[in-house]
Formats: C-alpha cells, structure tokens, sequence
C-alpha cells in the first residue's frame, strides 16, 4: 500500500529544494549526498527519499523549479511598462529581485547544469531559451535597424544576460545600493548602449 501523503507534503518538499540548492551551491552536486542533505533538513534519509527518488531528482527539480518561476517572472514582467523602455526596465527590474531572493538555486543553475541527464538538461535549456527569446525580442526593438533574429541581437542579449546572472557573485542587497537601484542602473547602460549602437549601424 502506498505511503499517504502528508497534509503539509508540499511544504516539507520545497523546503528539502531550499535545502538542496544551499548545499548544493556551497558544496557542488558531486560533494553533496543525500546524507549531508537529510542532515541539513533534520529529518531520515528515507524521507528524502519519500519526495524525490534519487539525487538527481533533486537536482533537476531545484533547477526546474527556479526556471520556471523566472520564466514566470520575465513574461508577467514583458506585460508591464507603456513603452518598450518601461517595460524592458520591468524586466530587469524582476530579474534582479529574483536574483536577490534566490541567490543558492541560481548559482545551482549555472554551476551545475551539466551534472544533470541529457533529457533532464534539455527540459531546463528550453526554460532558460524562453527567457533568453523574451529578452532578445525586447533588445531588438531598441535595435530596429535589424532583423529580431539578427545575430547582433542574439549577442546583445548574452552580453546583457552576462551582465546581470553573475551579479549575485558580488552584490550585497544589504548595502547602500538597493536591487531596484541596481537594476535601473544596468537596464539604462544597457539600452543606451543598444540605442548608441543602432544609430551607429544606422549612418
């Protein structure tokens, strides 16, 4: 007979995630077991394995977890703002405040993707693709002298994306410079640059 499910499953299974990214973004997939885990929880090893069948079941339900709370994020965010410059600072604005709250599981994400199974991989590269199609869709309006599939505006939105996914490296939201601030700050370099750019291409 199987195990009922407790009243508070969904609870206990996102706080073993929370965990798990923590350990697993201080320690690397490779020196983080199950054990460690169970004992960061304080609960059984067997529990963990109540909720997820294996390590990398954990894994790949932290990252997809997190990706898919930011592609959320990112296109509630692109419906924001009156004109393709508000709304591209919405965006930032979301990532960064995302990035602020979600520091472990977003380290997870860049640092450990390769450890995880090739369908597993694939399902989290299509996520972070989405994101990446939004973005990209709104640099190209401040680039219309290409096409939005140009492959200017692919490497404009991986210089951005470079720019803002390793601010957690270094940024203290505890300090003098807020996350809004921040974000303000990268999304005005970055489209006045865009725009800088356009009207060069564009003589």
């Amino acid at each position: 007979m199987a195990r009922p499910q407790a009243a508070n499953y969904d609870q206990r299974q996102q706080f073993i995630l929370d965990e798990a990214a923590k350990l697993i973004a201080s320690h690397g997939f490779h020196g983080s077991s199950v054990s460690d885990l169970a004992k960061q929880c304080g609960i059984s090893k067997s529990l963990i394995y109540h909720y997820f069948p294996s390590k990398e079941a954990i894994l790949f339900a932290v990252m997809s977890s997190y990706t898919k709370d930011l592609l959320k994020t990112v296109e509630e965010a692109a419906t924001a703002g009156d004109d393709i410059s508000g709304t591209f600072h919405a965006t930032v604005e979301s990532l960064m405040e995302n990035y602020k709250s979600a520091g472990p599981k977003h380290r997870v994400l860049l640092q450990e993707l390769d450890k995880l199974s090739e369908p597993n991989r694939k399902e989290i590269v299509e996520n972070e693709d989405r994101i990446k199609n939004i973005i990209k869709g709104q640099i190209a309006k401040f680039n219309p002298q290409k096409p939005a599939d140009d492959p200017q505006n692919t490497a404009l939105t991986m210089l951005f994306l470079g720019m803002v996914n390793w601010t957690h490296t270094w940024f203290k939201p505890e300090g003098q410079i807020s996350s809004q601030e921040l974000a303000t700050m990268a999304a005005e370099i970055f489209e006045n640059g865009v725009r800088t750019l356009a009207k060069k291409s564009d003589r």
